[in-house]
């Protein structure tokens, strides 16, 4: 470990005396198959050692030494029991100078160390992946690894896609980093929860016009922060309230009226013009609350303990994804089914789906676990897979496609909605 802390400085010194303004970058190693428990124990040790050093400079490749990391943790935490320990004392350099001083570290070890590790294909791609995302994101660099690192397991239209443009609020941004990881490039739209202003939508637009529309595709979740309300006094539903830094539901839990959901879905399709032409999916409201409240509080969400609450919140989960369907799905729009992502297809009676959707859910009811979030990144890239294969259809003159069917234009010359002559 020391040994290579001071060849590493030397050969840093060594390139930038030779090439001033070359940026030389420490990669993570992408294990092939199985390595030594004391080759983990280094290397892990030795992240921590770049991640000092390295501090506030992207040069340390962070990323990719936390994902090996967090996969060595993993393994070897599930192989050995850590207990009991033992503390090791390494001097380390301080700095990447040559001569910089020496400073302790303390690690703490088991004293068992396991012989082996296996490291499957799927998480040699994973650490690629992950350095794929970081070679673009921090240094521009979008050649070095192909465009189909990581995506051997995705739909063989989606990986045409270069560029996603994800529109939403915190699930649509822990959903990006799967995504990134699987070595997609990500651009963020964040908005700001239950409150969607013209000028956010403005501004997105904004950045839909530049992208490629061969290469990129839009997702966007704009509705599912205002979906999810509760019933007041009146009988009218309200957004949630934040109260101590919490949101929380002052009554019964409802989903957002239809009349509601037509009114925000035509007025955001009115302001979002820039995506015209791009492979796009819209994403309806995640399911949240459905086997739970906004808390333990029974003073919030009072009908959670209903009989039937679960079944009617399936229920007006679903009748709003037809509506979305209904007003956005055709041409290159998919429209997602987020029962059948994170459930076996929403397949089974209701019962069934509630009891397959509880432990993809946080303690808040409202947030996925990280699986969760995997299944719904699969999702989207069907969908986008659908949207491209849709696009690619060639329909008989007069005629368009819609996610209810095949329509002709009403009218002196159009027939009713059918199946094509």
């Amino acid at each position: 470990m020391l040994l290579y802390s001071l060849e590493w400085i030397d050969c840093v010194e060594k390139i930038r005396k030779r090439f001033p303004y070359a940026q030389l970058v420490p990669l993570a190693p992408i294990p092939l198959g199985e390595m030594s428990g004391s080759l983990a124990v280094e290397l892990v040790q030795l992240a921590f050692w770049y991640s000092k050093i390295y501090e506030g400079s992207v040069d340390g490749l962070q990323s990719t030494w936390t994902a090996l990391v967090r996969l060595l943790t993993v393994k070897y935490d599930s192989g050995v029991v850590k207990d009991p320990t033992t503390t090791r004392v390494v001097a380390l350099p301080s700095s990447l100078r040559v001569g910089s001083a020496m400073v302790p570290q303390r690690f703490t070890e088991s004293h068992e160390i396991i012989e082996t590790l296996e490291i499957s294909q799927e998480e040699r791609l994973q650490l690629l992946r992950v350095l794929r995302g970081a070679l673009a994101k921090d240094f521009g660099l979008t050649g070095v690894l192909s465009s189909n690192v990581g995506k051997d397991k995705c739909p063989e239209d989606a990986k045409e896609i270069e560029k996603i443009a994800m529109i939403g609020a915190s699930n649509m941004a822990r959903t990006a980093e799967i995504l990134k990881d699987m070595g997609y490039s990500v651009a963020e739209y964040r908005l700001k929860p239950r409150l969607i202003s013209v000028a956010e939508l403005e501004a997105i637009d904004k950045g839909l016009n530049s992208l490629d529309k061969k290469d990129s595709a839009i997702v966007l979740d704009l509705h599912g922060n205002l979906s999810y309300r509760f019933e007041q006094l009146d009988g009218t539903s309200a957004l949630p309230v934040k109260i101590s830094g919490k949101h929380h539901l002052l009554g019964p839990v409802k989903m957002v009226e239809e009349s509601v959901v037509k009114s925000m879905i035509s007025r955001t399709k009115s302001l979002l013009q820039g995506g015209s032409g791009i492979t796009t999916v819209f994403v309806p409201p995640i399911p949240r609350y459905i086997n739970g409240g906004c808390c333990t509080d029974e003073g919030y969400s009072t009908n959670v303990k209903d009989k039937d609450y679960g079944v009617k919140m399936l229920e007006g989960v679903k009748h709003v994804r037809k509506i979305f369907k209904k007003e956005l799905a055709g041409g290159q729009s998919w429209v997602l089914d987020p029962l059948s992502i994170l459930t076996d297809r929403g397949i089974g009676g209701n019962e069934e789906v509630l009891s397959e959707l509880g432990p993809l859910f946080c303690d808040d009811n409202v947030h996925l676990t990280r699986t969760g979030y995997e299944r719904l990144a699969k999702g989207i890239l069907d969908g986008i897979t659908k949207s491209i294969r849709m696009s690619k259809i060639r329909l008989p003159y007069g005629q368009t496609w819609r996610g209810s069917g095949w329509r002709r234009p009403s009218g002196p010359t159009g027939g009713a909605a059918g199946a094509p002559a």
